[in-house]
């Protein structure tokens, strides 16, 4: 059976210090040190996993599936392959100079304590970085399917977030500010001497960004931990499989595990139906969620063909203890057989993170950190994106 996320609680945690900003300043955003020829395929040749274990692991989940989801639930989820190859086979057709694919999870997943649910346990997470990691693809123009929570940051929409309501409506109807072709998020707002202007003209860059780009980026959404990991596997197959069209299955695959999954949940048999009546207190016993990341890793994002480039898979790990977050990226790295591993702090997350891959030192991270012109997510992009090529 799948064991549940160990937490482990640390102390004399070290918080950023002067030298780290020290050492940002000195190298900042590095390249990644891997080899760009086979390594790329798969950063490290790992131990050879056993086929009956993939299979075992294979038929938990399956179980997983079938207690928790009903069959006509199943079979509208499955319905998402038919659109997503549809959208395949338009990037195939209308963007053949595509360097690549890119399958981003983002936001939250929720545990809903009742079968017509009122109350939920939310794992939460806004999807912010998900969205900043779609916009910064699509502007290298990287296809990208984006798996969301409903209520996640949207790639584009986001920038909506930014405006009170008399400032929105306002840039809405003056014209479009000038801007630099080119630039990623973020980098407009110097040129503006307010915040209005400058959130008007990221709105206009944003826009201009988007209209370019829309043919390029596809959206699954998931609303319960269920659904995610569902959908992971639907959309992980899908994008490996047969169907696929070819000329994609050659090209760079890169899959980013942003989403925030929930370690526990309710099984389906032990929900109440109605609304749980309010009273002195709720106790409620959870079950573990079974971990899936070295399934895809080893079956459902593994394109069949032997000479074809496998997709990178990477990883998050945010913390807010420095030493806490190094010890558990470097233990998610290996346990998992990631490619790499973005290790990153709650209070400098938009500014810098640490980057562990499987051919790189444990002790020794690359430091990737935002630019004046970029956001981080945009810097990280240009950092991986050099691994996924043959």
């Amino acid at each position: 059976m799948f064991s549940p996320r160990t937490r482990t609680h640390t102390h004399n945690c070290k918080t950023p210090s002067s030298s780290r900003s020290s050492l940002i300043a000195a190298h900042g955003s590095l390249p990644l040190p891997l080899p760009r020829t086979s390594a790329a395929k798969s950063i490290i040749a790992s131990a050879p996993v056993r086929r009956n274990e993939m299979v075992n692991m294979q038929k938990n989940v399956d179980a997983f599936y079938a207690e928790n989801m009903p069959s006509e639930t199943q079979a509208r989820l499955s319905a998402y392959k038919d659109t997503l190859l549809a959208f395949l086979e338009g990037v195939a057709r209308s963007y053949p100079d595509c360097p690549g694919i890119a399958f981003i999870t983002s936001g939250g997943t929720t545990v809903p304590l009742e079968v017509n649910a009122v109350r939920f346990i939310t794992n939460f997470s806004s999807g912010g970085r998900g969205a900043h990691l779609v916009e910064a693809l699509a502007e290298r123009g990287w296809a990208c399917v984006l798996l969301h929570h409903r209520t996640a940051i949207m790639p584009f929409r986001r920038v909506l977030d930014t405006f009170s309501t008399e400032q929105l409506f306002a840039a809405v109807a003056s014209p479009p500010v000038p801007s630099a072709a080119g630039t990623d998020s973020a980098s407009t707002a110097g040129a503006e001497s307010t915040p209005a202007a400058a959130s008007k003209a990221e709105l206009h860059r944003v826009a201009e960004l988007y209209h370019r780009t829309k043919g390029l980026v596809h959206y699954v959404a998931y609303d319960t931990v269920v659904e995610y990991i569902f959908l992971l596997e639907v959309v992980s197959r899908t994008l490996c499989g047969t169907a696929a069209p070819q000329v994609l299955q050659q090209r760079p695959c890169l899959f980013f595990a942003a989403a925030a999954v929930s370690d526990y949940y309710v099984p389906l048999p032990k929900m109440s139906r109605e609304k749980i009546s309010g009273g002195d207190g709720l106790t409620l016993h959870l079950s573990n969620v079974p971990k899936v990341l070295l399934l895809l890793r080893e079956e459902w994002l593994h394109r069949a063909a032997p000479d074809a480039t496998q997709p990178l898979v990477v990883t998050f790990k945010l913390e807010t203890c420095e030493e806490a977050m190094k010890r558990k990226a470097i233990g998610n790295l290996h346990a998992y057989r990631c490619d790499a591993v973005v290790a990153n702090l709650l209070q400098s997350y938009k500014e810098w993170v640490l980057v562990y891959t499987k051919s790189g030192d444990d002790s020794a991270p690359v430091l990737v950190r935002r630019g004046e012109a970029k956001t981080i997510e945009a810097a990280l992009c240009d950092s991986l994106i050099s691994l996924s090529r043959p």
